[in-house]
């Protein structure tokens, strides 16, 4: 994988619209949602103080002797600047002859439009504030893409001691999060909980004390399994709350029939090549449609190992556990719902070889104890765990503008394949 980006940023405000693009520079990280080395990039390179609004879909080079950096991804994002540097961009830019980029859609996040992550960081101002700590320096811009805004502050505590914080914004269908996060707080196993709100059209707003540590990507299986215990010991507390996490609005995974229609409309997507679900041979979709007519019999096995109904995290992989030793915390909790848990583990053991799966379902099942299968509940779920990711992705696409489908097209068809491959 390479290091950086070639990016070119197209310059707005909301008072003067769409001001020009600067010449390609070079980003640091590869990832296309990350912004902070955007931000960097644009102020060592141009002096200029920039929020990163959305990727444009449409990557057109501006015109003249602008070029990309040679040998790099090449990607153009929306960036908005401060009214006051406009006349100093002006000088810099060049004309963009792409589509408008301000041109509106109905399903855009409100932090992609100028203006928006203004009003997101000054939420979390007054949060940090009301928690009692003090901003110790300017916020500093992580990530934006479709499903999160994601700014660092740096703060000091009453003491003046540093107290970091950060500020995650998600849209509508990930909003429960945050009272998610309010349910398992006190238990050492999420991060901190500072604040949590709602913000324009739906969406969720949450200010979490920083978590120290590492990421857990391409953790061994040892590890992997003391996260599957964690997870575990959260969720049989949790199964004695389901209805209320219900009623509190997490979503309810728990029946057969809202399952069979929402992946029975998936294939039909998939087989006219529509929504950028993606596509499967016709005869991948005759077997995607004979796992969709079997879901009711694998929820019913499911159910007779004994798993309790309880939270799901929805996306249980390494890299969504964060901390040091001893003080691990599991995050986004975006994807949760009201389900049987079992595709947690599916999922958490998905880069492991056989053994380091086996270890996984073992030390949860060490948790829940001998009165429930765990063993037997993750072999039926091997095909549902994919499909649910499928469907999630499928959820993503359908709440999002088209110009940001390129993040997740054509994963639903690429969930169903797993689930096909786990069926047989």
């Amino acid at each position: 994988m390479t290091s950086g980006r070639s990016v070119t940023l197209v310059l707005c405000t909301d008072e003067d619209g769409v001001i020009g693009a600067l010449p390609p520079f070079e980003a640091a990280r590869p990832h296309w949602q990350e912004a902070d080395g955007v931000v960097a990039g644009a102020l060592a390179r141009y002096g200029l103080h920039v929020t990163v609004l959305r990727i444009l879909r449409n990557v057109v080079q501006p015109s003249g002797d602008a070029r990309p950096v040679p040998g790099l991804p090449e990607l153009t994002y929306l960036a908005e600047i401060d009214p006051a540097d406009v006349r100093r961009a002006a000088a810099l830019v060049g004309p963009w002859p792409g589509p408008d980029p301000l041109a509106d859609h109905p399903l855009r996040m409100p932090w992609a439009r100028p203006g928006g992550p203004a009003e997101d960081v000054a939420w979390a101002l007054a949060a940090l504030a009301a928690a009692g700590r003090t901003a110790a320096g300017p916020p500093v811009q992580m990530r934006t893409w479709n499903l999160s805004s994601l700014w660092r502050l740096p703060a000091t505590d009453g003491d003046g001691r540093p107290a970091e914080a950060w500020l995650k914004v998600v849209p509508r269908f990930f909003a429960h999060e945050g009272l998610v996060l309010e349910h398992l707080r006190g238990t050492d196993a999420v991060p901190v909980l500072l604040a949590r709100g709602g913000g324009p059209a739906g969406t969720g707003r949450v200010l979490l004390d920083a978590v120290p540590g590492e990421d857990c990507y391409g953790a061994a299986a040892e590890r992997v399994a003391g996260f599957a215990a964690l997870l575990a010991r959260l969720q049989r507390v949790a199964a004695g709350s389901a209805d209320d996490l219900v009623a509190a609005g997490v979503p309810d995974r728990r029946g057969a029939a809202p399952l069979v229609a929402e992946a029975a409309r998936l294939v039909d997507l998939v087989e006219a090549g529509e929504g950028g679900a993606g596509s499967l041979t016709p005869v991948e979709v005759d077997e995607a449609r004979r796992l969709v007519d079997t879901l009711p019999d694998l929820l019913a096995r499911e159910a007779a190992c004994g798993v309790p109904v309880t939270l799901v995290h929805g996306d249980f992989h390494p890299g969504n556990v964060r901390g040091v030793p001893g003080r691990w915390r599991i995050l986004d909790w975006g994807d949760s719902c009201v389900g049987r848990p079992a595709v947690d583990l599916v999922t958490a053991g998905e880069d492991l070889d056989p053994a380091g799966r086996r270890a996984v379902v073992e030390a949860a099942a060490a948790v829940w104890g001998p009165d429930v299968d765990l063993a037997g509940a993750a072999q039926v779920a091997r095909p549902l765990a994919p499909l649910r990711a499928a469907l999630a992705w499928q959820r993503f696409l359908d709440g999002i503008e088209p110009d940001e489908w390129l993040y997740h097209q054509g994963d639903p068809a690429a969930g169903l394949h797993g689930a096909l491959a786990a069926f047989h």
